[in-house]
C-alpha cells in the first residue's frame, strides 16, 4: 500500500493547511530519493512542492522539522498490539505480523529514511522504540541482572529481531511478509530460551 506522504494532494476537500503540510512531506521525501538530507534546500522543497516559502515557514523551521514530524507520525502509528505472545507459553512470541504488516504499508518511507540519503539518526531511534517496548513487555525475567545487563540482553534481542526486518525492508520481495515473521519469531524464541537455559544453570 502506498504511503499518502508519497503522493501530493490535489483533493479539493482537504484544507489547505493540511494539503500544504502532506505537499511538503511529500516533497522532501521525493528530494531524499536523490539528494542527502544535509543538502536539501527550502527552496527545492517548495518548488516541488507548489507552496510559497512563507507557507512552509509557517509550519516548520527546517528540512529537519519536516523529517522530524514525518518520523514522529510513523512512530505514533505504530500499532498497539504489534507483538503476539503465545497464550500456551509465558515469555514466548507468536508472531510479529501486525508490526511487519504496518512497516510494509509504510515501505516506501522505511527506505528512505533508512536509506544513506535520509536520516542517520532514524535506525537509532527505531531500535531506541523496540528496545522501550520490550523493557514494558518484560518476555523474561531480569530482575536477577543488574541495570547493566538487562540493557544488554534488551538490547541484543531487539538486534536480533532489527537485523532481518532491516534486510527485508530493503528486499521486501525476497521474502512474504508471513516467512519473515516466522523467521524472526524463531529467532528471538530461539534466543529467549538460550538465556532461560543459561539461567537454570547458574
Amino acid at each position: 500500500m502506498p504511503c499518502p506522504c508519497l503522493k501530493r494532494d490535489t483533493m479539493p476537500s482537504l484544507t489547505r493547511q493540511t494539503a500544504s503540510r502532506k505537499n511538503i512531506k511529500w516533497a522532501t521525501l521525493e528530494t531524499m530519493k536523490s539528494k542527502p538530507l544535509s543538502d536539501i534546500t527550502i527552496s527545492e522543497v517548495v518548488r516541488l512542492a507548489n507552496v510559497s516559502r512563507a507557507t512552509f515557514y509557517n509550519y516548520y523551521t527546517s528540512i529537519y522539522d519536516v523529517v522530524l514530524e514525518i518520523e514522529n507520525n510513523f512512530f505514533a502509528k505504530m500499532p498497539k498490539e504489534a507483538v503476539v505472545f503465545s497464550k500456551e507459553c509465558t515469555g514466548k512470541i507468536e508472531s510479529f505480523e501486525e508490526c511487519l504488516k504496518y512497516e510494509k504499508e509504510n515501505l516506501n518511507i522505511l527506505k528512505i529514511l533508512l536509506s544513506k540519503n535520509g536520516d542517520p539518526n532514524f535506525e537509532n531511534l527505531m531500535i531506541d522504540d523496540a528496545v522501550d517496548f520490550y523493557q514494558k513487555a518484560k518476555l523474561m525475567d531480569l530482575s536477577k541482572y543488574s541495570k547493566a545487563e538487562r540493557e544488554l540482553i534488551t538490547k541484543t534481542v531487539v538486534l536480533t529481531f532489527w537485523g532481518p526486518t532491516r534486510f527485508w525492508i530493503f528486499n521486501d520481495d525476497a521474502f512474504t511478509l508471513k516467512q519473515i515473521d516466522k523467521f524472526i519469531v524463531k529467532l528471538i524464541n530461539t534466543l529467549l530460551e538460550l538465556f532461560d537455559a543459561s539461567d537454570s544453570t547458574e
